[in-house]
């Protein structure tokens, strides 16, 4: 998904979300190199309950078909499971993607 309709917040360090009036994007510290690797960025809403439904909500769909493809050029640039899963996870579905055609 892709949403382009809510600024970023930095939250507090007591912070309730549901003090929200609309929906934010939060983008938490680094506490693990995963999460800093991940570059993770979050919507925080102020009730959790409530379906989200909003026009600058889109969803992609990457076709199979070109799944493997658009790995392959993510991997010349060094966008891989290795640096998105640092440690044993990480390299171990790196080499079974490299050495499969699973994905």
């Amino acid at each position: 998904y892709v949403f382009s309709g809510a600024s970023t917040i930095q939250a507090p360090e007591k912070w309730k979300p549901t003090t929200l009036k609309k929906v934010q994007r939060y983008r938490p510290p680094y506490i693990t190199s995963r999460i800093q690797n991940q570059a993770g960025l979050f919507t925080v809403h102020h009730n959790p309950e409530e379906p989200f439904m909003h026009e600058k909500l889109h969803k992609i769909i990457i076709p199979k078909t070109i799944k493997r493809k658009i790995k392959k050029s993510l991997y010349k640039y060094g966008i891989n499971q290795k640096l998105i899963y640092p440690g044993l996870e990480g390299i171990s579905k790196d080499l079974k993607w490299l050495e499969t055609k699973i994905y």
